[in-house]
C-alpha cells in the first residue's frame, strides 16, 4: 500500500485507504498518524459530507498528497526494540506518563527512565495511544480530562503486560484544572467528570499526578501533526523531555492545586444555604415537600438530606 502511487490519494476512498494502511499498534508513530485522522475526520465531517469516491476539494488535495509522499519515508524511520538500554544499572526503571488534550485530539505517552552504570539517566518511549476529539464541541478541560483518563488507563496495561515493576509513576498534565479535579472526591462532579475522575483515582494515586507548563509535555505532540523526521531516533520523541535526564528535584512539575472555582462542581447545597438565609425554622420537614413522594422515595429522600446536611454543616459541601 505504501508504494502505490500518490494518485491514489486523489478521492476519499483512496485516503481513507492509505491513513488505515498503517499498522502501528504501540502508537510509535502517532504524532504523524493524528494529524492523517484529524484531516480523514474533516473529509468526512458535516460540512464535507464526502463520499466514497468523491474528489477531495482543493483545499485539501495538497494536504493529502503530501501525507502520502511522506508515508514513502516510514521505511526509513526506526525505534530502539530494547526499552533497556544496554549499561542500565541494576535496578528497575521509573514509570513517566504524560497527557494531553486539544480541541482536535487527546492523548498520554508512556516512558521507562533508567539509571545507568555512571550515575545519568536515560529514557526510551514504551507506547502512546491518542483518540480524535468528540465531533460534538466540549470545553478543552473535558477534552484533557479525557487525555488524562487515558494516562490513568496506560498506567493499568503497563503494570499487566509489562515485565518491569516500577519503582514508582509520575502522571503528568498541563492543565492545572484537571489536576485540581483529580484532587477532589468524585462525587462533587457532574456526571461526565465523576465518572472519570473516579475511575482516575481507581486506578492510580492521586498524589502521583503533577502539572507543569505546556511547553514541557511531550503529550502535545500527539494533538497536533509532526514530520516524520521529527519523531526519529534522537528524537524526543523517542528519548522523552530532557529535564528526565535531570535528578527529580530539578524537574519543572508542581503539586500546586489551582485556586478559584472547578467546572463541572455540582452545587449541591445552593438550596440547603437558600434556606438557611430565610427566616423560617430549619428543619428537614420545611424543606421536602413529602406529597410529591411515594413511600420509598421519601426514606431515600430524607437520607439524602440529612447526609448534605451533615456535610454542609462540617464545611464539606460547598459548591
Amino acid at each position: 500500500i505504501i508504494g502505490e502511487n500518490q494518485s491514489k490519494c486523489e478521492n476519499n476512498l483512496g485516503y481513507y485507504i492509505k491513513v488505515n494502511s498503517i499498522y502501528d499498534q504501540l502508537g510509535l508513530a502517532g504524532p504523524f498518524t493524528v494529524r492523517a485522522k484529524i484531516l480523514m475526520r474533516e473529509l468526512w465531517g458535516i460540512e464535507n459530507k464526502l463520499g466514497w469516491d468523491d474528489a477531495i476539494a482543493e483545499r485539501y488535495k495538497q494536504y493529502c498528497r503530501q501525507f502520502c509522499q511522506d508515508m514513502l519515508e516510514m521505511n526509513n524511520i526506526k525505534f530502539k526494540r530494547c526499552v533497556k538500554p544496554k549499561d542500565a544499572a541494576n535496578e528497575q526503571p521509573m514509570l513517566i506518563i504524560f497527557s494531553d488534550g486539544s480541541s482536535n485530539a487527546f492523548g498520554a505517552c508512556a516512558y521507562a527512565r533508567w539509571k545507568l552504570n555512571d550515575g545519568r539517566y536515560s529514557c526510551r518511549l514504551i507506547l502512546s495511544k491518542h483518540r480524535l476529539a468528540p465531533i460534538k464541541k466540549m470545553s478543552i478541560d473535558r477534552i484533557e480530562l479525557c487525555g488524562a483518563l487515558l494516562n490513568a488507563r496506560l498506567k493499568t496495561l503497563l503494570l499487566k503486560q509489562c515485565r518491569y515493576k516500577f519503582i514508582k509513576c509520575y502522571h503528568i498534565v498541563d492543565s492545572q484544572i484537571v489536576h485540581s479535579m483529580i484532587q477532589k472526591e468524585s462525587y462533587r462532579f457532574n456526571t461526565f467528570a465523576a465518572t472519570r475522575v473516579g475511575e482516575i483515582q481507581q486506578n492510580t494515586n492521586p498524589k502521583e499526578w503533577f502539572w507543569m507548563e505546556s511547553k514541557y509535555n511531550i503529550a502535545d505532540w500527539l494533538t497536533r501533526d509532526k514530520k516524520l523526521n521529527e519523531i526519529n531516533l534522537d528524537s524526543i520523541w523517542q528519548n522523552g523531555p530532557r529535564f528526565l535526564g535531570l535528578p527529580e528535584s530539578e524537574w519543572p512539575i508542581h503539586e500546586t492545586l489551582t485556586k478559584g472555582q472547578l467546572p463541572e462542581l455540582i452545587k449541591i447545597a445552593s438550596t440547603i444555604t437558600k434556606h438557611l438565609n430565610n427566616n423560617e425554622k430549619d428543619t428537614l420537614a420545611s424543606r421536602i415537600n413529602i406529597d410529591k413522594y411515594s413511600d420509598f422515595g421519601v426514606h431515600a429522600v430524607l437520607g439524602w438530606s440529612r447526609r448534605l446536611y451533615r456535610l454542609h454543616r462540617l464545611g464539606e459541601c460547598r459548591p
